[in-house]
């Protein structure tokens, strides 16, 4: 009894624990929407206000009337959307054939993939810059998306869960019935690897809606700007005048890598634990 007793206090201090963290954590958030609603003077009135007292839509309209902000979201779902399934479709393959296939430099292909994984992506990013220069792909959407259609982190992800998760003999089985190599990826490997995609697909979604340095250093017109590099041009413009209309521009900003968790959510729970069983 009295060991029931100390498991529920115990239980109830980690549930309070985590709402509080939680809460912490969900702050920043909360105040930015409350602030998309707000004048530019309440904004910076103290004491703080945490809901707005007369909340207002002008920054919302004002974001869309004045910048080309619709144009710079429809370039991030473009580029975001397009990156992630060219890099979840190429990192599964890949992985597929480091997991199930046997061919010389196997393991020393699989170590510079690995190696890949510690190099900073400010190393490469001045070579990145002059391939990229001389293909004349400055200023494209060719200059954001091949060069990471496939990366290291994905690659080793797909891999490890495909050798501790998916068994060779369903493989061998559909090569004895007549099953051709790439209908086996298509029909086997991706639905059985739905975990590791859906994990490996969030995290590219976010790394890509999220992406700045390389965005900033190959566009250069206005028109063609993802929304990370558009927001930072409003705050250049602003300068602690119209924190509203940034407030509005970061609220909507949020709404798709929301909206992407809560769906995958589940994918990306079961595929933390990918990889986690040692050979």
């Amino acid at each position: 009894m009295k060991r029931e007793k100390g498991t529920l206090i115990l239980r109830i201090v980690i549930h309070l624990f985590l709402i509080v963290g939680a809460g912490f954590m969900l702050l920043p958030l909360i105040w930015c929407l409350s602030s998309s609603f707000k004048t530019s003077g309440e904004i910076f009135t103290y004491p703080p206000t945490l809901l707005p007292k007369d909340p207002t839509l002008s920054n919302y309209t004002e974001l869309f009337s004045r910048f080309p902000y619709g144009k710079w979201y429809l370039n991030s779902i473009v580029y975001t959307v397009l990156l992630t399934t060219l890099s979840v479709f190429f990192c599964s393959l890949a992985g597929f054939a480091f997991a199930k296939y046997r061919f010389a430099l196997q393991k020393p292909l699989f170590a510079i993939v690995l190696a890949a994984l510690i190099v900073p992506f400010q190393v490469v990013l001045i070579p990145l810059y002059v391939t990229i220069t001389k293909l004349g792909w400055m200023n494209t959407y060719y200059a954001l998306v091949v060069p990471f259609m496939a990366s290291p982190f994905g690659i080793f992800l797909m891999r490890q869960f495909m050798v501790t998760s998916i068994p060779t003999e369903i493989i061998e089985s559909a090569r004895i019935d007549g099953c051709s190599e790439l209908g086996i990826f298509l029909k086997i490997v991706l639905p059985l690897s739905q975990p590791a995609l859906g994990a490996f697909a969030i995290y590219q979604f976010v790394f890509s809606w999220n992406s700045f340095l390389w965005p900033l250093i190959v566009l250069n017109e206005t028109s063609k700007y993802t929304l990370p590099i558009g927001l930072q041009s409003l705050f250049g413009i602003f300068y602690l005048k119209e924190f509203g209309i940034l407030m509005a521009g970061s609220a909507l900003m949020i709404v798709p890598v929301v909206t992407v968790f809560v769906f995958m959510q589940r994918y990306f729970v079961s595929g933390l634990t990918v990889g986690a069983v040692k050979e």
